[in-house]
């Protein structure tokens, strides 16, 4: 894959994320009759970090051949927990 169009789907994956926040941060202000300011702010910390640790992510995985494993270790544990944590939700 050429330089450019690296640099083009990084663009794209951070743009991405960017669209995700202001979605989940406007579905909290849309439904904010539903939501308490308790989970809101709760909702939107996690959204934050959660945002903060994709761009992490997408930065480490086009930076080197060392952030790709890094980043496939990270999708691997993350891919553990989910599975664990819904059997233990259902079991």
């Amino acid at each position: 894959m050429s330089e450019h169009k690296k640099v083009e789907l990084q663009k794209g994956f951070y743009i991405y994320g960017i669209i995700l926040f202001l979605y989940w941060g406007l579905m909290f202000f849309l439904d904010k009759d539903y939501f308490s300011s308790k989970y809101m702010i709760e909702g939107m910390s996690f959204i934050g970090v959660a945002v903060i640790i994709y761009f992490l992510l997408v930065y480490l995985f086009h930076k080197s051949d060392v952030g790709r494993k890094i980043v496939m270790w990270v999708l691997g544990v993350v891919f553990i927990v989910a599975v664990t944590g819904f059997f233990v939700t259902f079991g």
